[in-house]
């Protein structure tokens, strides 16, 4: 499985197989953010419909978004580490826990992480 290093102060994600360099991604932080430092964990991949109705054109966009658990705290809010999509207020948005990755790259994260991926989360 891959797994992901965010760093919240160089504002990075590095993107690692079997502990080998596989990608590094930009990410967008609200100044607001507040999720803990540690081990968190890919615990559901969601699409949710974006710009319009399905099987209309222009409707076919899907805005792509991982949920993060962190196991050791169980009782703590998720976050959300998803593309600049709109704020679909049927899609999960967990306030001041959201990491935003560039359109272009979330499609490639989304692909490459999968459920129980390990996410390690640093300042």
């Amino acid at each position: 499985k891959f797994s992901a290093l965010v760093d919240l102060s160089e504002r990075t994600m590095t993107l690692m197989l079997d502990r080998r360099y596989a990608g590094k991604f930009a990410i967008e932080l609200d100044p607001t953010t507040a999720i803990e430092e540690g081990q968190w964990k890919v615990d559901q991949k969601a699409l949710t419909p974006a710009g319009g109705v399905y099987g209309q054109p222009g409707g076919a966009t899907e805005d792509r978004s991982l949920l993060l658990s962190n196991p050791a705290s169980p009782n703590s809010q998720a976050a959300v580490l998803r593309g600049p999509g709109s704020n679909d207020p049927a899609s999960p948005q967990p306030a001041g826990r959201v990491i935003r990755l560039k359109s272009s790259d979330v499609n490639d994260v989304f692909d490459i992480l999968s459920v129980g991926s390990r996410v390690t989360i640093r300042r």
